[in-house]
């Protein structure tokens, strides 16, 4: 039965993505799986053509359900617009879809780039296990606005934003309507972190950005401070609010740029956030595989030179 035939069926529903993931989402999630089997998952892989009469920006899905029906293996198809022009498809079996161990329940829409990589995965361990913390940018900005400085001086914290890093590297000070630093007091102690070194990424990515996670090294001589700030867009990664060992944070910065990343969070991220649930749900290489990959990476290297890590653990 072609895909076209299949919506036209009761019990196909169009949702944005958002759903798919996230913790508010998990009891609406959790009342698909125990009533409903997925039969069908259409992605409409341009967020602008299907949908644009209602000026739709997030990601669009229609989901075939069936209620009451014992759950079997799924179909996942794709097409650019809703004319079906270029629609492909692929059974895949329901466990690639909801992970069986999974308590959040998340829905992930596998790929051919899934198949492809199959058996060679680098996730193979979890955050706590690799001994990271992951949290969003303490710093709320407008909450410290009687703090804030345009140009750094003496005793000041700098505050660093995702406009800091829009070359790739760290440019600070930078001019721009946000400020570079925040003058120091009582109430901006608690927002800081101390010196040290820190992977960040930012919290906020569409789907036709080149690369959906953009991850970057803060060194400890980057920032000529005992203490630093990190805006609220993005997510940092630490050891319990400090730095995290500069071999390893390049291995886990070289990972997060990496193509078969990009490919794994596609999968799993639909929407225009990568939100600090994200990053602690999915998994990482180990952390000899992590040294190794840090080892060999610097900050300007291109994207065909970032490859997959090698694997240490049998």
């Amino acid at each position: 039965m072609r895909f076209a035939d299949a919506r036209s069926r009761a019990g196909c529903c169009d949702y944005s993505r958002s759903f798919c993931n996230g913790p508010y989402y998990r009891p609406f999630r959790e009342l698909l799986l125990n009533t409903c089997s997925f039969e069908r998952i259409h992605v409409f892989e341009a967020r602008n053509r299907a949908f644009k009469d209602d000026d739709v920006l997030q990601e669009n899905v229609i989901i075939k359900l069936v209620k009451g029906k014992k759950q079997g293996d799924i179909v996942v198809s794709t097409s650019h617009d809703q004319q079906l022009t270029d629609y492909s498809e692929r059974r895949w079996p329901f466990r690639e879809v909801v992970k069986p161990a999974d308590l959040e329940s998340f829905i992930h829409v596998p790929t051919e780039e899934q198949a492809t990589h199959e058996g060679t995965s680098p996730f193979q361990c979890s955050l706590k296990e690799i001994g990271f913390d992951v949290s969003t940018g303490p710093v709320v900005d407008f909450r410290l606005k009687d703090y804030w400085l345009e140009d750094p001086a003496p005793g000041s914290i700098p505050l660093l934003y995702p406009h800091h890093f829009s070359s790739g590297k760290l440019q600070y000070p930078k001019r721009h309507k946000k400020p570079n630093a925040l003058r120091d007091g009582e109430e901006v102690q608690k927002w800081l972190m101390p010196n040290g070194c820190y992977v960040i990424v930012k919290r906020f990515s569409s789907k036709e950005e080149r690369r959906r996670v953009v991850a970057y090294v803060v060194s400890p001589e980057d920032i000529k401070c005992d203490q630093v700030g990190f805006e609220n867009h993005w997510n940092v990664f630490h050891y319990h609010r400090r730095g995290i060992d500069p071999v390893l944070a390049r291995g886990l910065a070289c990972f997060l740029n990496s193509t078969v990343l990009d490919k794994h969070f596609r999968v799993f991220s639909g929407h225009t956030q990568s939100q600090c649930h994200g990053p602690e749900n999915i998994k990482y290489p180990s952390t000899e595989s992590l040294k190794l990959w840090g080892e060999g990476f610097r900050s300007d290297m291109t994207q065909a030179e970032i490859r997959q890590p090698r694997q240490t653990d049998k």
